[in-house]
């Protein structure tokens, strides 16, 4: 059965410094301090969340995609809610509304005030252009496969036999997504381009890339429930190391999108998210233009050897990192990702998954990180911060006899 094993509901509340109210305008930046529609101080205090994006088969045989999908919902990760897979009420457009208003109802529930949605579109050097991974069959029956929805230039441009074009379609379920999380008083960061596929980077697709941007924007430009856009995810993770972009081309890249964007839409801010500090060696946080930072900064506890896995150790790595951003980061700065795998279940006293994937610590542990990050966020003068993820993934063992969690955090 899958648990919530992110922050306890009791932690969170404590934890929140601000929570949201109406909007009245846009977010803003004064200095490192975010000021909400209304021109108080805020502090985005933010869960991220996983959408999946479901389809209706075309065929009446389960799985058969030898016609492409035309009917599109969004829906909760697969791996959300109490079993493994995509849950029956799933199956249907409503359903996933409805469990998708759960969760954002629990989130807002535990103190969180702010949302990422983590979704955005890839470039898929083969075919030459931008897809979206879309995700299970909504004609009751579970499928595996995935179905890649090409994103082709004009991008207003109807496939053939459609009357709206798939990045209109994928737009309009942002704006579910939007509406339901404005419904329960959480605001939205919103993921424009998942990077990996990006390298090395075509004239095609940097020209394809600064129009959709530019698209995107134009669309967006009025919500005021958005706090911001981060144009790129863990931008120089996937990245290639062995032929890493000169500091100049990430100026001049960074600028162009930055600006494109920013003509689109003046009223929302723009963020880039990090990997490690190790990104200064190519995307340096000082080369690239942005409004503010969000670097994704774990413990790493359970993935270090026999013998290394001491929580202290790991909350100081945590620390020992956020002090690094405090003295060189040129920008206002938020955790966009951080977590703490734990799970009474499944730990055993090593920090080591029984089976398969490993933990941080226990429950307790978890919580002592949950304080300790927050407090130490702020006190080296962050702006916000993200918890990786909304609810841990759940699969089979290898031996596909016992399940367990996939260690998400």
């Amino acid at each position: 059965m899958k648990t919530l094993i992110s922050i306890k509901q009791t932690c969170l509340l404590v934890l929140v410094f601000v929570t949201s109210s109406a909007m009245a305008q846009f977010v803003s930046l004064d200095g490192r301090q975010f000021k909400d529609g209304n021109g108080h101080d805020w502090s985005p205090m933010a869960m991220d969340y996983f959408l999946a994006i479901h389809f209706q088969a075309p065929s009446s045989t389960c799985c058969d995609l030898t016609v492409p999908p035309t009917v599109f919902w969004p829906a909760p990760a697969g791996h959300y809610g109490p079993g493994i897979g995509i849950e029956p009420n799933q199956y249907t457009a409503q359903g996933c509304l409805t469990d998708l208003n759960r969760d954002f109802a629990l989130i807002k529930n535990m103190g969180f005030n702010s949302i990422r949605i983590t979704s955005g579109i890839v470039w898929n050097d083969s075919t030459s252009q931008f897809e979206l991974q879309t995700t299970w069959s909504g004609t009751n029956c579970y499928c595996e496969n995935f179905y890649y929805l090409p994103f082709n230039y004009p991008w207003d441009e109807p496939e053939s036999g459609e009357t709206k074009s798939n990045a209109d379609k994928y737009f309009e379920i942002l704006d579910q997504l939007i509406e339901i999380a404005a419904t329960n008083d959480l605001l939205v960061m919103l993921d424009i381009i998942l990077f990996n596929k990006f390298h090395p980077y075509s004239n095609e697709m940097e020209t394809d890339l600064l129009s959709y941007l530019h698209y995107f924007g134009t669309h967006f430009n009025d919500k005021t429930n958005v706090f911001c856009y981060c144009t790129f995810e863990e931008i120089g993770l996937n990245d290639s190391k062995e032929d890493p972009h000169s500091k100049q081309y990430v100026c001049d890249f960074t600028t162009q999108c930055y600006d494109v964007l920013k003509q689109a839409d003046p009223n929302h801010l723009i963020s880039i998210s990090g990997g490690e500090i190790s990104d200064i060696c190519d995307w340096d946080i000082s080369a690239m233009k942005m409004d503010f930072y969000q670097p994704h900064i774990y413990p790493e506890i359970g993935d270090r050897p026999a013998g290394y896995q001491d929580v202290d150790e790991g909350i100081d790595r945590f620390k020992s990192k956020l002090y690094w951003l405090s003295k060189n980061c040129p920008v206002p700065w938020l955790v966009g990702e951080t977590g703490f795998r734990a799970n009474e279940e499944f730990y055993n006293g090593t920090h080591l998954h029984p089976f398969k994937y490993p933990m941080d610590g226990d429950e307790s542990d978890q919580l002592l990180f949950a304080q300790q990050s927050v407090e130490a966020t702020y006190a080296y003068g962050g702006s916000g911060y993200s918890w990786f993820m909304y609810q841990d993934g759940w699969n089979y063992d290898s031996l596909n006899t016992t399940v367990c969690p996939d260690g998400h955090g």
